[in-house]
């Protein structure tokens, strides 16, 4: 699968409010199993930035706790995704640079690296194209400023 639409990938709202419904129905018994709790922060880190956001700290814990039941590059792989969705590029390469030093070979990651990086440059030009644009706009009316002052 191509990493760029795990990234994009949307959530269906149904499938987003059973993730939803199932950890809060075992959020009200006292105890969320792993699995239940690291479904529900998957599925938010699919949705809207508010919800990734939601899903990224629910990651943070599993770490915290260092629960071993979800393997830790897991969680850090969906960590850095989550990261890339808000669009916290360093965030994210801070993730994903984790993962490797641990795993040099790791496919999903050194794709994800790729990802990100094109990503960065697309919108690194992208901020230098809008810049250039505003001052070459600046530029043009202040030479139409001046040359209409001459006449």
């Amino acid at each position: 699968m191509d990493i760029g639409h795990v990234i994009d990938e949307q959530i269906p709202h149904e499938t987003l409010q059973r993730s939803k419904q199932l950890y809060f129905d075992e959020l009200a018994t006292g105890e969320v199993s792993s699995i239940c709790k690291f479904n529900y922060a998957h599925a938010l880190l699919r949705s809207n930035k508010k919800d990734i956001k939601t899903g990224i700290a629910l990651l943070e814990e599993f770490l915290e706790k260092n629960d071993d039941e979800i393997p830790k590059r897991d969680i850090i792989y969906f960590m850095a995704i989550g990261y890339t969705r808000l669009t916290d590029y360093d965030r994210a390469m801070v993730y994903v640079d984790l993962l490797l030093s641990a795993e040099e070979n790791n496919r999903q990651a050194l794709d994800l690296k790729n990802c990100i990086e094109k990503r960065m440059r697309n919108s690194g030009l992208w901020g230098a194209a809008i810049i250039g644009a505003g001052v070459l706009g600046i530029a043009g009316l202040t030479l139409s400023a001046v040359l209409s002052g001459r006449k």
